[in-house]
């Protein structure tokens, strides 16, 4: 079975420590997730945050996140 592995952070901006942690992150399992979380604050775009992710990560999924996300997510095999 293949392992999963999950990064949330703003990345506002992304800096050398995101990609020392999203790159550790990424050698521990076969697929990683990043979350940008976005507020309407910030002055640095969310989408663009995670393009840059996307760019310097192309084998990471990236997707970005509103603030106020309530969702709750079922735990794995439930």
């Amino acid at each position: 079975m293949a392992s999963r592995g999950l990064v949330i952070g703003k990345f506002y901006p992304p800096h050398r420590g995101h990609k020392f942690l999203i790159e550790t992150a990424r050698a521990q399992v076969d697929h990683l997730t990043v979350i940008v979380c976005d507020r309407d604050t910030q002055t640095i775009p969310a989408e663009r945050r995670a393009a840059w992710l996307r760019e310097i990560h192309p084998d990471v999924d990236v997707t970005v996140i509103g603030y106020g996300f309530s969702r709750v997510v079922p735990k794995m095999g439930a």
